[in-house]
């Protein structure tokens, strides 16, 4: 059993030397840390090669040009070797453990597909961090994974748990898109089950390009449709991916379909409200009216620290 863990980086050389420090600092046998360097400037450039030179177990992925965020994970998880392959933001890190907890489970069940530790959203303004939404996938049957996987994905936390090779490759690639790891890991849960290692920890930053879908719209580059209502794009989007990948779905599409788009529509009704009536709850006049409904969306996702 050999482990791939890929950083994609792009100028964030404080948060990527934390980052493989946690990785390499892991326990679990046949370890490899991939860098993929997004052309990066010359401060990341350094530490890339630094750690490169300091462990054999390194190897950087350097870009010419920018790929993007999306072509960038994309080329890093393509770039892994090991057996079980796991993402890993250049802002975040691994508590000790991680790996050789998630890969044990993974070893134990082969009807797992990808195993996940629990998340900490760490925050500069929290006192504590704020404990992430990690979804389990236990069913049997793979239309009733995928409808669950959608009514109940919210941080996406699986993303950066530890996930067969074989599947992911056959999810590949992940669309540059609104929710496109939603969409990636609906793929692989059409092959197997997740898990989730309840008391191991991945260590995540606050904020950033997916504080919001309307910030990571805009980030993306995305059509102005998208970013102005993004849950519905998001519906649409889980509800036509059957179709554009029907090795992944085969007979069953049609159900996964329209599953995938209820769950969505389902998980998220406030934020279809939002979508709608957004633009109208930040004038002035409506600003006590905006704060209650986002207080009432708080209250609903168990959030306290936001």
């Amino acid at each position: 059993m050999s482990v791939t863990v890929v950083i994609p980086t792009f100028e964030r050389p404080g948060g990527l030397a934390r980052a493989a420090r946690s990785v390499l600092a892991q326990d679990v046998p046949g370890l490899e840390l991939v860098i993929a360097d997004n052309a990066s400037g010359p401060e990341t450039v350094a530490i890339t090669r630094a750690l490169a030179e300091q462990d054999r177990r390194v190897r950087v992925l350097r870009h010419a040009d920018n790929l993007g965020l999306t072509e960038n994970f994309n080329a890093g998880w393509r770039a892994a070797t090991g057996d079980y392959v796991m993402a890993l933001a250049d802002d975040d890190w691994l508590e000790p453990g991680y790996l050789t907890t998630c890969a044990a489970r993974l070893d134990d069940d082969p009807g797992l597909v990808l195993v996940s530790g629990e998340a900490r959203y760490w925050s500069p303004d929290a006192a504590e961090p704020r404990s992430g939404d990690a979804v389990a996938l236990d069913s049997g049957n793979p239309a009733r994974r995928v409808a669950h996987w959608y009514r109940h994905v919210s941080d996406n936390v699986a993303i950066y748990g530890l996930i067969r090779r074989e599947a992911l490759l056959r999810a590949l690639p992940m669309r540059h898109s609104l929710a496109g790891d939603w969409l990636l890991l609906a793929g692989i849960a059409t092959q197997g089950r997740f898990g989730v290692v309840r008391g191991t920890w991945l260590n995540r930053s606050a904020g950033g390009t997916s504080a919001s879908h309307q910030h990571a719209a805009r980030a993306m580059g995305l059509s102005r449709l998208q970013a102005r209502f993004p849950h519905y794009a998001i519906a649409a989007m889980a509800a036509a991916e059957p179709y554009r990948r029907p090795d992944l779905y085969d007979r069953r599409r049609a159900a996964i379909a329209a599953a995938g788009a209820w769950g969505v529509l389902r998980n998220h009704p406030l934020e279809l409200v939002e979508d709608v009536v957004g633009p109208w709850l930040g004038h002035p006049r409506l600003s006590g009216v905006d704060s209650r409904v986002r207080a009432w969306g708080r209250r609903r996702r168990g959030d306290t620290d936001y």
